[in-house]
């Protein structure tokens, strides 16, 4: 055997095997611990007793309809008064044994600006049957003007929120059904009426705001005199309390309420 041939002999006897291919090692993520899922809170319902849920649906019954005989004459606009629910109610209420539990709960006040202070309320309302059984209490939140932009104080502010929270309690409560609804309502009446009645107020919201003088302002006014009157009676409010706020920011103090409308001093134009 030569010497080449030998040495070839030894390089194949001793060279190691080729390794196996591999894929790229990859660590293992961590086994994460199942956690058992979370079962939603059980809260118990609230225990009503039958007995014045009748007397509730008694008295929405037979209360009907109440018109509204209340008139703003200053902002021109017809509301029902408490006066005229509470002459209808009590009655009923006690022919069907039931009594309404009036608590306070607190008091703040809400708003301080330079148009004066807000006083909110919060009540507590409870039905109770002649047997003695009630139902859960409901809160309910009232506010009314404490103050003024001079600062006068109204001492009739907190009465105020006693009957408005009371009627309003009520209204919902009992379903009173009046001639048009009123307040929060009155988006949805005229919606009803007018499907584009919403759409023109929201228009007319931004045109108040975009005005960047009294004179504008009261060139808006004049302009829109007629289109304001199609507009549900709680809108126009609406609208003249958001003129009214613009122009004291370009008159401050100068602002003035006639019995038609609001004054433009620099202008003499008038918004109904």
């Amino acid at each position: 055997m030569t010497r080449t041939a030998v040495k070839d002999k030894i390089e194949t006897t001793l060279a190691p095997e080729a390794p196996t291919a591999q894929l790229p090692a990859v660590a293992e993520p961590a086994r994460q611990e199942r956690r058992p899922l979370m079962t939603p809170k059980t809260i118990a319902p609230a225990i009503y007793s039958g007995k014045i849920a009748k007397a509730v649906i008694a008295v929405s019954k037979e209360i009907g309809r109440i018109q509204k005989d209340g008139e703003n004459a200053f902002q021109r606009y017809k509301y029902t008064r408490w006066e005229d629910i509470n002459e209808r109610l009590s009655p009923l209420l006690v022919e069907h044994g039931l009594i309404l539990v009036q608590n306070e709960l607190s008091r703040d006040v809400i708003e301080r600006s330079a148009e004066g202070c807000v006083l909110a309320i919060v009540y507590q309302f409870i039905l109770v049957s002649e047997d003695g059984d009630a139902w859960p209490p409901v809160e309910w939140t009232a506010i009314a003007r404490l103050t003024d932009k001079k600062g006068t104080p109204d001492d009739k502010a907190a009465a105020k929120c006693h009957t408005q929270a009371e009627k309003q309690f009520c209204i919902k409560q009992f379903k009173i059904r009046t001639d048009t609804y009123e307040d929060g309502d009155a988006s949805e009446t005229m919606s009803r009426v007018n499907p584009r009645a919403k759409e023109v107020y929201r228009e007319m919201e931004a045109q108040i705001d975009a005005c960047k003088s009294a004179v504008e302002l009261g060139a808006w006014g004049k302009d829109n005199k007629d289109r304001i009157q199609i507009l549900h009676p709680q809108w126009q409010k609406e609208l003249r309390v958001r003129y009214s706020e613009r122009l004291s920011v370009f008159q401050q103090d100068n602002v003035e309420w006639t019995d038609e409308g609001v004054n433009d001093p620099k202008t003499g134009e008038v918004v109904q």
